[in-house]
């Protein structure tokens, strides 16, 4: 293992020849002392994180198929805006869980490749979300002006909802 130098100028030149915990060689003595958590309470953390993520993306599933299997519902375009957000907050929660899961599993931090599946699937939870809520934001900006216009408002179609990039 690499050797440990602290970066504070009260610490110039010592050095530590044990790492702590295997993960990285560049820390300073401090960061390696109290940087990271016990396997246990990884375990426990992760099996937290492993249900509420499995919790989350069942309810958010039930609701997407209710509203899908209800052609009354399903007719009404705001309740489709509720379906468009709905499909980044599965994604991150059921990713989530597997990743989660996984890690439990193999009692470790997987890989390069589960940072880069991680990476993607809280990206797209955050950005998703962000570009729905913007769409309605703007929906209900041009019904304010609508409103105060004194002009009647005219609601978007499912096809116009559904249409949008």
């Amino acid at each position: 293992m690499g050797k440990f130098s602290s970066a504070h100028p009260a610490y110039e030149g010592i050095q530590i020849n044990e790492t702590p915990f295997p993960y990285s060689s560049d820390l300073s003595y401090f960061d390696a002392q109290y940087g990271a958590l016990s396997n246990s309470k990884r375990r426990v953390i992760w099996t937290v994180w492993f249900a509420a993520g499995t919790i989350s993306a069942g309810f958010n599933a039930f609701i997407f198929t209710s509203i899908l299997r209800n052609r009354e519902i399903r007719k009404k375009p705001y309740n489709l805006f509720l379906l468009f957000l709905m499909i980044p907050d599965m994604v991150y929660s059921g990713c989530g869980a597997i990743q989660n899961l996984t890690n439990v599993i193999t009692r470790e931090y997987g890989s390069v490749g589960a940072c880069r599946f991680q990476n993607f699937y809280i990206l797209f939870g955050f950005m998703g979300n962000v570009y729905v809520n913007m769409l309605i934001a703007l929906e209900l900006h041009r019904l304010l002006k609508t409103f105060h216009k004194r002009q009647r408002y005219i609601p978007p179609t499912v096809l116009t909802v559904s249409s949008r990039p």
